[in-house]
């Protein structure tokens, strides 16, 4: 049992169901015990076991019993039947609202549900910074919660639930509230503490998410555990649950809005240095005037597939470079990139003007518009970031001067049905007879 973080037997919940609301008087004050409802299983005999250090998604339609599994796990309800031993420091991001006093302020929220999980004010004096830095909510903090976007609520909730050591960490659909910068920050946090031997149980509809982030997947359906194992197995039958249905939905929504992105070619523009919220690291000295995105229809939409031209204004200033050349001793070129990300922060691919053999001397010019040209590959379709750099030297040897991560969230539509992976790559498939290989082929 050492091994076990979470071990729960025989679980179930059952809730009455009345048609009528008189019908639970009359039950109530039934002599003949008389039944007036109807028995609703949640949850029907659960047995499970989560090893520590395990990271599981658990999927299935609206109304499975998921988030009821979660609550009864948490303690936030109590099982009809069945036992739930729990090894270590639970936290959790349920729905939105749980666990926050909506008449205290964010500051007064943190030291109560620090307390709520055995902290003392001194531990969660330590984790203060760290908390308020990952939410970065500014002075609402000091605001009553109960005047907070939900975007605030979701990014405050999550960032205590984080920062507070926890040995098992649930996290309920309550991060699709987030925008999808902050979602992207989130998951590079999971990550992070999932490298530290967190035990995370996490439920999303999205199902890539899972089969990327997850070591098991579990498949809840009508209260009852149909499958769990492989979290690209789960995925398979959670598609067999639902794929009819969400298959004419995607035809509609994928036909109807490339035929109305294909009519025009304007262009997407970005300000970075503009956007206040935007980070940013290097030496200094650089910067990025502007982004123009064209082939997209003037929004932040691309298709993929496609042919996109990205043009960048680039600009330094040539003394403050001149000095990081000489005291890094570098050459006088700089470098220049893009790169795209998904919405886990994994790089697609990236390109720059070294390896299109093209070069730049800071020296020559204080500034240079440089124009990307390429084919997108067929990518499957949600949200990706943009990510682009000027740095001072050789591809080998340099220091950044300016790097803008993930600073444009673009939408992609595939123009493929079907994307299975990150990208589809165009292939034929031929029958041939066995005896008909190359020879070549063989030696190989």
């Amino acid at each position: 049992m050492d091994e076990i973080a979470i071990d729960i037997q025989n679980l179930s919940k059952v809730y009455k169901l009345y048609e009528k609301p008189i019908d639970r008087l009359k039950e109530t004050l039934s002599f003949t015990g008389k039944s007036y409802h109807k028995d609703f299983y949640a949850l029907n005999n659960i047995n499970l076991q989560i090893k520590k250090g395990e990271t599981v998604g658990i999927i299935g339609k609206n109304g499975a019993g998921k988030s009821t599994l979660l609550k009864i796990i948490t303690g936030v309800l109590s099982p009809t039947s069945g036992t739930v031993q729990i090894n270590g420091r639970i936290s959790s991001l349920l729905e939105l609202g749980a666990g926050f006093n909506p008449e205290y302020s964010g500051i007064e929220n943190i030291y109560l549900n620090g307390t709520i999980m055995g902290m003392t004010r001194e531990e969660v004096d330590e984790r203060m910074q760290d908390i308020l830095d990952f939410a970065d909510i500014g002075d609402f903090v000091y605001q009553p919660v109960k005047t907070y976007s939900s975007g605030m609520y979701v990014r405050l909730a999550f960032s205590v639930a984080i920062n507070v050591n926890p040995d098992i960490l649930i996290v309920d659909e309550a991060l699709a509230v987030g925008d999808a910068r902050f979602q992207l920050k989130c998951f590079k946090k999971l990550e992070e503490i999932k490298e530290h031997g967190t035990t995370i149980l996490y439920v999303s509809h999205d199902i890539d998410q899972v089969k990327s982030f997850c070591s098991r997947g579990i498949l809840v359906n009508d209260g009852l555990i149909i499958y769990q194992g492989s979290p690209k197995e789960a995925a398979v039958k959670y598609f067999d649950l639902i794929f009819p249905r969400e298959l004419k939905e995607k035809e509609v929504v994928m036909n109807t809005s490339l035929e109305e992105l294909k009519i025009k070619n304007e262009y997407y523009l970005l300000e970075p240095e503009k956007d206040k919220k935007l980070k940013f690291f290097g030496k200094g000295g650089a910067r990025i005037d502007w982004v123009k995105i064209y082939g997209t229809n003037g929004t932040n939409v691309i298709i993929g597939g496609d042919n996109l031209e990205i043009y960048i204004k680039y600009s330094w200033n040539k003394e403050f470079v001149r000095i990081q050349q000489i005291e890094n001793n570098l050459a006088n070129d700089l470098g220049i990139s893009v790169a795209l990300a998904d919405d886990k922060g994994s790089y697609i691919f990236g390109c720059n003007n070294f390896d299109a053999k093209v070069n730049i001397n800071f020296k020559e010019n204080d500034h240079a518009v440089v124009k990307f040209i390429l084919t997108l590959p067929y990518l499957r379709s949600g949200t990706y970031f943009l990510t682009s750099a000027i740095a001072l030297g050789t591809q080998n040897k340099h220091i950044q001067l300016r790097w803008y991560d993930y600073y444009a969230e673009l939408k992609c539509i595939s123009c493929k049905e079907n994307v299975y992976g990150v990208v589809h790559l165009d292939y034929k498939l031929v029958i041939v007879k066995e005896d008909t290989r190359d020879e070549k082929n063989n030696s190989n």
